[in-house]
C-alpha cells in the first residue's frame, strides 16, 4: 500500500493542492478520493468548511449515527494476569533478586459490544474482548507495578496479514530496545511477538499508559483501540491517603480504601476518547484527515457517554486523552447547574508538590491529569456531568471555550461541546481517604538546576540546549525544523528491512546530562502537543513566541511532564536531566520527540534523537 511518505516523494500531496489518498468505505474495503492541501492555514479555514468530504467532526464521512447519552455502565479493563516464565519459552528470566512479574498479551481484531442493541463493532485491542460489569471494553488490560518491580511482557500480535505494530510505554524511563519508537527494529510482525522489559525503578509513582506507534499508521492502530493504561505506585504515595488507596503487597492493609462489593473503586483511570461510527456502527476513520481526525461521539474508558454510579465522598480519577487530535477543557456541574471544581494532584510524570484547585482545565492528546473530586454533601439522585467546553471542528487546533458551559448539552453539537458522561451520585459510604485542598503531596520529586543544562549547540539561540521548530513544509507535511519550508527534513527512519536500520538522528545526549529544550511552534494555524520520549520534564516557562510576553504555565503544567502542548504562536522551554539509567538499563540508544496529533505524528513531524554514554 502506498503510505503518506510515498505519496509525499511521488509529489501526490502539495503543489496541486490536493492529496490522493485511501479512504476507508462502509464496506471495510479502502478507496481513493481527494483531500484538499491545507498549508494556508487561517486563509483557507472558511473554505474547508464548505468542503462536504470533511466529517462534520473533521474526520470524512457521514456523521454517527444517534445514541442515548448515560445508559451505559463505565468498563474498567481488568489487571492482566501474572504467569510463570515457565509458560513462556525463550522469555528472558531474571535470578538478580529484583522482583519481576511477567505477563503475555495477544493484539487481535474482534468484535466489541460497545452499545447495547447495535452490532458489535470490529476494534483492534490489546486482549481484546475484554468483558467488564459495565460492559465489553477494547481497552487493553490495566498494568500496575510498584516502582522497583519489573514487569516482562510477551507482546503478540496476532492482528492479521500486512498488520504490523509497534509498543511504546508511553511515560516510562526505560532502554532504546523496549521504548517503542516508531523505528523498524521496534516493529512486531502479524505472527511474531517480542519481549518488553520494563526496569519500574527509575520512575515514580505516576499515570502511564501504552499504545500502538507504528511508523506511518498510529492514527488508524491507536483509533482503532490499541491503547491501556500502566499505572506506577510507591510508598511514598501510599503514605498520602489518597481516595481511593490500595496496597497490592497488603489486601488487608487498614488504610486501604476499598469499594464496597460490585463498586467501582475510588480511584478510577478514565481514558476520554472522540470517535466516528458509520451506521452499521463501525469505527470510521480517514488515514489521510491530514489536519488531525475528529470524532463526533465521546466515549470513556470505551463506552459512550456512561453513566458511572458513585458515592457522595472523594474520587480520585486518572484522566488520559486518548483522543487522536481533540483537544478537551474538562468542568463538573450538577443537574441543578452548581459547579464542582478539580483539585488537580498530578500530571504525566507523577504528583505535584502542591495540590491546585481549579474550575477547569485543558488535557490536551496524550496528556494526563490527576484529579480530586469531592461529592461530598450531594444528595442522592445528584447527577454530575463532566462537560467539554471546548469548542474543536477542526484537527489543527481548538477554536477556544464556549461562551456560558453552563448550559453545555448533554449530547455534544458539531463544535464538540458537550457531555462526556454522568456520574450519578447513588449511594453512600465512609471515606477513609484523608486528602484536603492545597495540602503537601510530593517535595520529593526531582527539579532540575538551569545552571547545570548544557550550552546551546549550533543553531540554537542562548537560553536552551536545542531548539526545535513544529511548522508546515512546502509539500504539506507536519515537520520539526522545517524552517518554514526551507529545507525541509522530514521525519526519517532509514530504510526498511533487511537494510540495516539507519534513521536519521537529530540530535545527541550525553547520558548524565541537563539540557534545555525549546519548542516553538510560531504560527497561529494550529497547536502541537508534543511528547518527548524516555524522560520526564520541568517546564521553565511558556512565552508568546513573537513578543517573547510570559504567558505562565497551565495549571496541568505545574509537575513533571512528557508532554507539552505548544498553542498557537507559544513556545516553551523545558529542563530535564538525562539518567545513566539503572545497572539492569542504561537506558541508551535512539528515541523519538513528536506531535501526539498522531495525524501529525504519522505525516512526518516527528525527530530521533540518540542517548549515547
Amino acid at each position: 500500500m502506498l503510505d503518506r511518505r510515498a505519496l509525499i516523494k511521488l509529489g501526490l500531496y502539495g503543489g496541486s493542492g490536493a492529496l490522493l489518498h485511501l479512504t476507508q468505505l462502509k464496506s471495510g474495503a479502502w478507496g481513493w478520493a481527494l483531500d484538499e492541501d491545507d498549508r494556508d492555514d487561517d486563509d483557507k479555514e472558511e473554505h474547508h468548511h464548505h468542503h462536504h468530504h470533511h466529517h462534520k467532526g473533521g474526520g470524512g464521512g457521514v456523521g454517527s449515527p444517534p445514541m442515548q447519552p448515560f445508559t451505559i455502565g463505565l468498563p474498567l479493563p481488568p489487571a492482566p494476569t501474572r504467569l510463570s516464565p515457565s509458560t513462556l519459552p525463550g522469555i528472558p528470566i531474571y535470578n538478580d533478586g529484583i522482583p519481576t512479574s511477567y505477563y503475555q498479551v495477544f493484539e487481535r481484531q474482534a468484535p466489541v459490544q460497545i452499545y447495547p442493541g447495535r452490532p458489535a463493532t470490529m476494534v483492534w485491542g490489546f486482549n481484546v474482548p475484554t468483558i467488564t460489569p459495565g460492559g465489553q471494553t477494547y481497552l487493553g488490560p490495566t498494568f500496575v507495578a510498584k516502582i522497583g518491580e519489573r514487569v516482562v511482557i510477551r507482546m503478540n500480535n496476532n492482528l492479521g496479514p500486512n498488520n504490523d505494530s509497534i509498543v511504546h510505554h508511553h511515560g516510562a524511563h526505560v532502554g532504546s530496545a523496549w521504548d517503542g519508537s516508531a523505528l523498524w527494529s521496534q516493529q512486531i510482525h502479524n505472527g511474531t511477538f517480542k519481549d518488553f522489559v520494563y526496569p519500574n525503578d527509575d520512575d515514580v509513582s505516576a499515570t502511564h499508559w501504552y499504545h500502538d506507534h507504528n511508523i506511518d499508521f498510529t492514527g488508524h492502530n491507536v483509533f482503532m483501540g490499541l491503547e491501556g493504561f500502566f499505572l506506577l505506585y510507591d510508598d511514598v504515595e501510599l503514605a498520602l491517603n489518597l481516595p481511593g488507596r490500595n496496597n497490592p503487597d497488603n489486601p488487608q492493609d487498614p488504610l486501604n480504601d476499598l469499594p464496597p462489593a460490585g463498586e467501582l473503586p475510588f480511584d478510577l483511570p478514565l481514558v476520554i476518547q472522540d470517535r466516528a461510527f458509520d451506521a452499521n456502527f463501525q469505527l470510521v476513520y480517514n488515514p489521510f484527515a491530514s489536519r488531525g481526525f475528529l470524532g463526533d461521539m465521546f466515549l470513556v474508558n470505551g463506552a459512550i457517554q456512561p453513566k458511572i454510579r458513585v458515592a457522595n465522598r472523594k474520587y480520585r480519577f486518572r484522566i488520559l486523552n486518548g483522543s487522536n487530535a481533540r483537544f478537551y477543557h474538562l468542568m463538573l456541574q450538577t443537574n441543578t447547574g452548581a459547579p464542582i471544581p478539580f483539585n488537580i494532584v498530578g500530571s504525566d510524570g507523577g504528583l505535584y508538590k502542591t495540590a491546585i484547585e481549579v474550575d477547569g482545565f485543558q488535557i490536551a492528546p496524550s496528556e494526563r491529569a490527576e484529579v480530586i473530586v469531592d461529592f461530598t454533601g450531594l444528595a442522592i439522585g445528584t447527577k454530575v456531568f463532566l462537560n467539554n467546553c471546548l469548542m474543536q471542528t477542526d484537527g489543527r487546533k481548538p477554536a477556544g471555550l464556549v461562551a456560558n458551559c453552563a448550559t453545555a448539552p448533554q449530547t455534544p453539537g458539531p463544535d464538540g461541546v458537550g457531555a462526556m458522561c454522568s456520574f450519578d451520585i447513588e449511594f453512600s459510604v465512609n471515606d477513609r481517604s484523608s486528602f484536603t485542598p492545597g495540602q503537601t503531596l510530593r517535595p520529593d520529586l526531582p527539579v532540575y538546576n538551569i545552571a547545570d543544562a548544557e550550552p546551546p549547540v549550533p543553531g540554537a539561540k542562548p537560553g536552551a540546549t536545542h531548539d526545535w521548530r513544529f511548522e508546515r513544509g512546502q509539500g504539506g507535511e507536519w515537520l520539526v525544523n522545517c524552517f518554514n519550508g526551507a529545507g525541509a527534513q522530514p521525519f526519517d527512519p532509514g530504510p526498511p528491512p533487511p537494510a540495516a536500520e539507519k534513521p536519521r538522528i537529530d540530535a545527541t545526549c550525553k547520558a548524565g546530562s541537563t539540557e534545555i529544550w525549546r519548542l516553538i511552534n510560531g504560527s497561529g494555524g494550529w497547536a502541537h502537543p508534543v511528547h518527548i520520549h524516555r524522560n520526564q520534564f520541568r517546564i521553565i516557562d511558556r512565552v508568546d513566541s513573537g513578543s517573547g510576553k510570559d504567558l505562565g504555565l497551565l495549571p496541568t503544567q505545574l509537575g513533571l511532564k512528557d508532554v507539552f502542548v505548544l498553542d498557537q504562536n507559544v513556545t516553551i522551554r523545558l529542563i530535564s536531566k538525562y539518567t545513566s539509567g539503572t545497572t539492569s538499563d542504561k537506558q541508551l540508544g535512539k528515541y523519538v520527540m513528536h506531535c501526539h496529533n498522531v495525524e501529525h505524528e504519522d505525516m512526518a513531524m516527528m525527530i530521533v534523537w540518540e542517548c549515547v554514554p
